[in-house]
């Protein structure tokens, strides 16, 4: 990273969806953008999709296929979800990147690797609790037919793949919703420390609260930017909310520096450290020149066969 100042800034967009720039490294990295996130139109994007499940596809189809569009973006996800947002692509210089586990892309200043995660359960792990859950599911009929028909607006959910993006000499370890109780911490060990990220970005559910932090401490990351990626269904059903307080004051007896970003909310880092600076309503991202065309190198994840 320069040293001169120049910082990466981490936007929440909300459910799953954030924004990393750094201005020297290029056109901004957006991953899992939104429905409602409207992305520029004349500017170049790098668009980082983890699997196909409706609320992180939905903002990129939206974008690829926006016939007033006139930048090109760059699509880096697993082939089925590439294959999906090409079908609507509405620009020719569009470009796709097909990726799966330990592949490695890079462009000048930016490096992403590919990893390989498992979902979170959709129910809690009690009978009586999943019980409870379907019941409220149940009492709020529309609601829950919102949800069953918006996973009928996308490709198949798997595979499911995390990025480690490392710009500058920051890196950031997005597991998305793969940190949970089913992880196990040999797990969040392979993937977190190779080497250890300096900020790990994952998704919690109320039902992961216990055990959490020792997962999150597993990763080796020193920094750790938690959100809640269903909140908005879980408001609408009156479901239970995650106890953030609770998992940061777990996280700090680990030396673990937690932040929560509510959406619109922005992380400003400078390395080294990094100093990390909250910011309410973060501004528009700045233009760039187009770039060149990534370096794809792929390498056997490890334990593989």
């Amino acid at each position: 990273m320069d040293r001169a100042g120049d910082s990466v800034t981490l936007a929440y967009r909300g459910w799953s969806g954030f924004e990393l720039t750094m201005p020297s490294a290029g056109p901004p990295l957006i991953i899992d953008p939104p429905d409602a996130e409207l992305l520029p139109r004349d500017q170049e994007v790098r668009l980082l999709i983890s699997h196909g499940h409706p609320e992180h596809i939905a903002g990129a189809r939206n974008h690829v296929g926006d016939e007033g569009r006139t930048a090109p973006v760059s699509v880096i996800a697993s082939a089925r979800v590439c294959r999906y947002l090409k079908r609507r692509s509405r620009v020719p210089a569009d470009r796709f990147h097909p990726v799966a586990e330990g592949d490695v892309l890079t462009w000048p200043g930016t490096r992403i690797e590919v990893f390989g995660w498992r979902h979170m359960p959709l129910l809690p792990p009690e009978l009586g609790g999943a019980l409870s859950h379907m019941g409220t599911l149940l009492r709020h009929p529309r609601v829950t037919m919102e949800i069953v028909k918006s996973a009928f607006h996308g490709p198949s959910a798997a595979p499911m793949i995390g990025f480690r993006v490392s710009l500058g000499d920051l890196t950031f370890l997005f597991y998305s919703e793969g940190l949970h109780r089913r992880t196990g911490r040999a797990e969040a060990e392979r993937v977190g420390r190779r080497p250890p990220a300096d900020i790990l970005v994952a998704a919690i559910e109320p039902e992961d609260v216990p055990g959490y932090a020792d997962l999150v401490e597993a990763t080796g990351c020193p920094t750790a930017v938690l959100y809640e990626a269903h909140r908005p269904w879980r408001e609408r059903l009156a479901l239970p909310l995650a106890d953030l307080t609770s998992v940061h004051d777990q996280l700090r007896q680990s030396n673990v520096a937690p932040h929560a970003l509510t959406p619109g909310q922005t992380l400003i880092m400078r390395s080294p450290g990094p100093e990390i600076v909250v910011r309410s309503n973060a501004a528009p991202s700045p233009t760039h020149a187009p770039h060149p065309r990534p370096i794809l190198s792929r390498t056997k994840p490890s334990g593989s066969n």
